[in-house]
């Protein structure tokens, strides 16, 4: 997997959080002893310390939340139901 720089301008956002959001992130930065010299690395990573992959997203997520995501066939019910 490789990181390239952005295509354009509008490819660089700047968000605007709530505080308390933004307190979760820095605590998160600085556990993971990220700088500010170092705009490479990765904010968040898989568990080996490498890029998440959306092929391992979801299925991590269920595993830390503890939901199971919806199957096709539920969402197809709720569907047909509104």
């Amino acid at each position: 997997m490789s990181s390239t720089a952005v295509k354009s301008r509008a490819g660089r956002r700047t968000l605007e959080l709530p505080e308390f959001l933004a307190d979760l992130l820095a605590q998160h930065i600085a556990a993971r002893g990220i700088r500010v010299d170092q705009p490479e690395e990765l904010l968040f990573v898989a568990p080996g310390g490498g890029p998440v992959r959306a092929t391992n997203f979801r299925k991590r997520s269920v595993e830390v939340s503890g939901f199971e995501p919806p199957t096709s066939t539920l969402r197809k019910r709720v569907r047909a139901s509104s």
